[in-house]
């Protein structure tokens, strides 16, 4: 369970794997490398998969169990959603 906070920004940039546009300031036309997301985490859980040991495999599956008991996968924003109003009042 100790390990669940550092879960959620894991699993919030899970929710997609659609590539972000890339803004440049240059002035010509060339643009950034995409680095697609779900090869970054892909990498990242390749990783933990291979150094972790069982215990801390058991807190993470446990924290990410967690966070799905709490209907948090349901209510978080997906691509394509409406941004909140923010405008003062």
């Amino acid at each position: 369970m100790r390990h669940s906070l550092l879960l959620l920004p894991l699993l919030f940039a899970a929710c997609t794997n659609e590539r972000a546009p890339v803004h440049t300031e240059a002035s010509t036309n060339d643009t950034m490398r995409y680095i697609q997301l779900q090869d970054t985490l892909d990498a990242h859980m390749t990783a933990f998969e291979k150094k972790a040991d069982a215990g801390t495999k058991r807190d993470y599956a446990e924290g990410i169990e967690a966070v799905r008991a709490r209907g948090i996968l349901e209510v978080v924003r997906q691509v394509d959603d409406t941004a909140p109003d923010f405008t003062p009042h």
